[in-house]
């Protein structure tokens, strides 16, 4: 604990109290109380005089105070009564003043520790044992549990004070006593230092009694022994002095893990200790890891070398079908680790079947190394004659899977060039390696397998070369770089998709204007769908506007392609604004054309575009509702049309409460009175209102 007080107080004479108290000057303090200096003056820390009495040990000072009536059980800041304070500085003869003075020994501060605790914490075996001394004597229980549920013995294990432990031991206190988490005062040694006196003093205790072993393996709340939580620590002499007094090395805690695993995570490397009575990687837990596994995982050259010296199973594999050499080739970048496991079987038949082991999803080691960017393992691994065009479950080689991480891999796409992978390999998808790099953008990856002789114009399953894919994208970029490699402009994939096609219906804007200028063909001469027709299918206002004020001396606004013209495309796409916006534009330049009914308010699905245009009455906007009247005035829409079912637009704009489309289909003459298949007419007020003009025979 530490000895700095801040003082604050009121008044001066109350800070020159707390200043004559700390220092010890009796007669100070005695001149200045009488003077009228409060007794209950507090520090920052709502130390009182007493408290700084005891903290410091004037055994004068506090009778004095005591005398004068200063209370004894006032807490500061921490909860901590001036016993607490004596008891964490050792002050013995304060201490004794204080309980004399029948201070509470059960008092808890913040954390719930007794003075007891704070001694014990502290290593004060003067106070321990006066409290010992008192357990006949004393008011109150004298050993308690603070809010962790921890004895004294706990705190004293926990700190590593063995004569502390084996005062408390003799004095009574519970060696198998178990905190919230579930561990015993020899958990907490264990755990906590490295000092196998400590460990010593709490198993002498018990040691040729029943409890002995039931103590050296207790479990606590996730099954670990006191050797699990020294194993994790990296505690070597702990981890010995608990083997050589028989600790449970084969015990397995929650997740499966043996002290051996833990041992190997933290990279112990006395392995031997406890490899003794254990057959070296025999041992596996949950996911069926055995501890090569671990250490191979967590690079621990010198574990490896004693494991696989036991015996260890190098071709081991856990639930994901890894191997020791995938795990190292995944977990770091340490070429060493990488050798030892090799050189374990170099020379023998199972070295191939090592280097290049699948896992369940058929990668090898050299996938995992490819992935994970570790240049230093691919290329041992390399070198040790891994097969560099070894596919896994989706068809992607080593070479694959680092283009996939894009630029910051580029020395082992180079590496794997270099050492033979094939170019041209296609995953299942039907990719190659520059495919992926062109889709993702990674301008720097493409230009080197371009170098290396990759076709700028190779295709994938579905006919897309680099560029088809970089224009989908949107990667202008790269765009610019294929066409300064030579590639095509006019080519199209197996949707009849040219790059140019595909950037307009995508509304890419920038791409399309680029390869138009680059001399792409505005239209696909097989079956007429222009740039226009692509970007309007796709609903992009601003690509249509691009252009048609860029290229429309070569872009025909008026063109159809499948019977339609650009603004029936937008409609199609159910795009309102944009199908305006084309007709306007046409009707600007005089150009006339009958508008094509079916296609004006469907959404896409061409073959029952009728009906279609039922259902999207049904939901017009009151800003298309002027648009829809329009077009039935000037005979571009049939207002009487019937779905399949006999349902006009009013039995739509009806049924779903429409009141604008309702009302402009009456204005404009629909009948109320039209019955569909079941015989049913539109029915609202205002339709209602509106029958009385007809007259039924």
């Amino acid at each position: 604990m530490s000895n700095k007080v801040f003082i604050l107080s009121k008044f001066s004479e109350n800070r020159e109290l707390l200043k004559a108290v700390y220092a010890g000057n009796l007669s100070q303090v005695t001149n200045l109380i009488t003077q009228g200096a409060d007794i209950q003056a507090k520090s920052r820390i709502n130390d009182t005089p007493l408290h700084l009495a005891a903290l410091n040990g004037h055994e004068d000072i506090i009778e004095y105070l005591l005398a004068q009536g200063a209370p004894l059980e006032v807490p500061n800041s921490n909860n901590d009564t001036p016993l607490h304070r004596a008891a964490a500085k050792g002050n013995v003869n304060a201490f004794s003043a204080l309980v004399k003075a029948k201070a509470d020994l059960s008092a808890k501060n913040k954390r719930g520790h007794t003075p007891l605790h704070l001694a014990a914490s502290e290593g004060q075996l003067s106070i321990v044992n006066y409290v010992l001394a008192l357990r006949d004597s004393a008011s109150g229980p004298l050993v308690v549990r603070n809010e962790n549920d921890e004895t004294p013995l706990h705190r004293a294990a926990l700190k590593g004070h063995a004569q502390v432990i084996t005062a408390l031991v003799k004095g009574g206190s519970d060696i198998s006593a178990r905190n919230k988490p579930g561990n015993t005062p020899l958990h907490l040694a264990a755990a906590s230092n490295n000092n196998e006196e400590v460990v010593e003093s709490l198993l002498h205790s018990v040691k040729g009694t029943t409890e002995y072993s039931s103590v050296i393996n207790a479990l606590n709340n996730i099954k670990q022994t006191p050797l699990h939580r020294a194993a994790h620590s990296g505690h070597f002499n702990v981890v010995k002095k608990l083997l050589e007094a028989g600790a449970a090395v084969n015990e397995k805690q929650h997740d499966g893990c043996t002290p051996l695993h833990l041992a190997i995570t933290k990279g112990i490397s006395n392995i031997s200790i406890i490899s003794t009575p254990l057959d070296a990687g025999s041992d596996i837990y949950k996911n069926d890891e055995t501890p090569l596994h671990r250490a191979a995982m967590k690079g621990h050259a010198q574990v490896i070398t004693a494991l696989v010296k036991g015996g260890s199973d190098i071709s081991a594999r856990n639930e994901w079908g890894n191997t020791p050499l995938h795990l190292a080739a995944a977990s770091n970048n340490n070429e060493e680790v990488v050798e030892l496991l090799l050189h374990s079987v170099k020379g023998t038949t199972e070295y191939s079947s090592v280097l290049n082991a699948l896992n369940n999803i058929k990668q090898t080691p050299l996938h995992r190394a490819a992935y994970c960017g570790h240049l230093n393992v691919v290329k041992k691994l390399l070198e040790a004659g891994a097969s560099v065009n070894e596919k896994e479950r989706d068809g992607y080689t080593p070479l694959h899977l680092a283009i996939t991480k894009g630029i910051s891999h580029i020395s082992i796409i180079s590496a794997l060039l270099d050492a033979g992978s094939d170019i041209y390999n296609i995953n299942n998808f039907g990719n190659t390696g520059a495919h992926h790099a062109a889709f993702n953008g990674h301008i720097t990856l493409v230009e080197s397998l371009l170098s290396k002789g990759f076709d700028v114009n190779r295709r994938n399953s579905k006919g897309n070369t680099l560029i088809h894919l970089a224009a989908h994208e949107g990667h202008s970029g790269m765009v610019q770089l294929l066409l300064t490699k030579g590639a095509k402009l006019d080519t199209y994939n197996t949707n009849e998709d040219s790059p140019v096609l595909m950037a307009s219906r995508l509304g890419r804007t920038e791409i399309v204007l680029m390869l138009l200028k680059a001399g792409a063909s505005p239209v696909n001469p097989s079956d007429g769908r222009s740039v226009l027709h692509a970007a309007a299918r796709g609903n992009r206002l601003f690509t249509c506007k691009m252009i048609l004020r860029e290229f429309g001396d070569k872009v025909s606004i008026n063109s159809e392609w499948k019977g339609l013209t650009a603004d029936g495309y937008a409609s199609a796409a159910g795009s309102a604004h944009l199908a305006w916006w084309l007709r306007k534009k046409r009707d600007s330049i005089s150009i006339e054309s009958p508008y094509r009914s079916k296609w004006l308010l469907c959404k896409g699905d061409y073959e029952r575009s009728g009906l279609n245009i039922i259902k999207r009455a049904s939901t017009i906007s009151k800003r298309e509702t002027d648009w829809l009247r329009k077009s039935i005035e000037d005979g571009t829409i049939e207002m009487h049309y019937m779905d399949t079912d006999g349902n006009t637009m009013l039995h739509a704009a009806v049924a779903t409460k429409n009141v604008n489309t309702e009302k402009a289909l009456l204005e404009l003459g629909a009948l109320p009175i039209a019955c569909n298949h079941r015989n049913e007419s539109p029915s609202t007020p205002t339709v209602e209102a509106s029958k009385i003009h007809y007259i039924y025979f």
